[in-house]
């Protein structure tokens, strides 16, 4: 009886660290040190780019940091350019198979809904194409979600969900934070760097 009892603690003791940890990536984890790629010619033009709000050069701060290429789920063209309209742009890496990822994700939405206006753009990012459009449906989210490449390699901690942040200029502020949170963990985060 006393072996039942220990094996039940220690599968209790396991899901709640799972679930505390998040979900493990099978993305292999860069070197820290390691710049992102920075190739120029897999940047689309000016004109294919589909921002979301029109800058003009004298008012968009010079792109200095992170660059990236890719696609949202509409085939929109998406890079560091979306960037130059926020004071802060929150990239939140997901799975659809990872339980802590899709519980956090309506929380996510109440964020963007309640900081898009303060200069916060929340972005979310995907590798895994099976079952996006099933949560994506389940959770009711809004904001932009894009598919993962390559250049995201370097912003990766090998789980999910990680959640990155930008300044305007793409350099990365604050604390990668790794692990789902809850709507009031966000937005004082958020707050601290706004």
């Amino acid at each position: 009886m006393k072996l039942h009892h220990s094996f039940k603690l220690f599968c209790l003791i396991l899901v709640l660290a799972l679930l505390v940890s998040g979900c493990r990536s099978n993305a292999q984890k860069p070197d820290a040190t390691a710049a992102p790629a920075n190739d120029a010619s897999a940047a689309p033009s000016a004109e294919t780019t589909a921002a979301p709000a029109e800058t003009t050069a004298e008012a968009a701060p010079e792109q200095t940091g992170f660059v990236f290429s890719t696609t949202d789920r509409d085939g929109n063209a998406w890079d560091q350019t979306a960037f130059a309209d926020n004071r802060v742009v929150m990239v939140n890496f997901f799975e659809p198979w990872c339980g802590p990822c899709v519980s956090e994700m309506p929380e996510l939405e109440r964020l963007y809904q309640d900081y898009k206006d303060k200069g916060v753009l929340l972005i979310g990012v995907y590798a895994t194409e099976e079952g996006v459009e099933d949560v994506l449906a389940q959770t009711g989210v809004t904001y932009p979600i894009l598919h993962y490449t390559e250049a995201f390699d370097a912003l990766q901690t090998g789980y999910v969900p990680t959640t990155v942040f930008f300044n305007s200029t793409g350099e990365i502020v604050g604390d990668t934070e790794i692990g789902a949170h809850s709507y009031d963990e966000w937005a004082a985060i958020l707050d601290g760097l706004l």
